[in-house]
């Protein structure tokens, strides 16, 4: 007599899983900014990549100016500015927030790019400008693509564009 025993992972494991994958991910993509690869740093992006938030007048943000994987080109320098460089690679657990199922709208429109179920990410720093200059910030939104997660969006205090 054969019996099967099928287990299914709890969500308290798949979430586990889903932190452990976005950490490791957290850290080559930290590791390839303080290293200046900004090739590897751009293979750890989903395209089309959102760039700033928009309100379109209704009140609720949404992703917006999307440039694809060629355009990364004519962005990284902006993207991967001097400020991300220095900051992004020393950032720890107090800059990441894991963003919760009932996110406002911009978070809403990226999580339907994501694998269903799954967690997504943020990695956030806010500091103070250069030479007394008013305060600056950037974010890089991780998602579960393709059972990998990727930065999936990026806005910073002025758009790319």
């Amino acid at each position: 007599m054969f019996i099967a025993v099928c287990f299914t992972p709890t969500a308290s494991a798949q979430t586990k899983r889903d932190e452990a994958a976005f950490h490791d991910a957290l850290k080559s993509f930290q590791s390839a900014v303080l290293q200046k690869n900004l090739v590897k740093a751009g293979n750890m992006m989903h395209f089309p990549l959102f760039t700033s938030k928009a309100d379109p007048g209704n009140g609720k943000e949404l992703p917006a100016d999307p440039i694809g994987k060629q355009e990364l080109e004519c962005y990284k320098n902006d993207i991967f500015n001097a400020d991300v460089g220095r900051i992004l690679p020393k950032l720890g657990e107090e800059a990441l927030s894991e963003i919760a199922a009932n996110e406002d709208s911009y978070y809403a429109a990226l999580r339907k790019a994501t694998d269903p179920g799954s967690k997504m990410y943020e990695c956030y720093s806010q500091y103070p400008g250069r030479n007394g200059g008013s305060e600056s910030f950037f974010a890089f939104i991780f998602g579960k693509i393709n059972n990998n997660y990727k930065v999936i969006a990026y806005y910073g205090k002025w758009p790319l564009r």
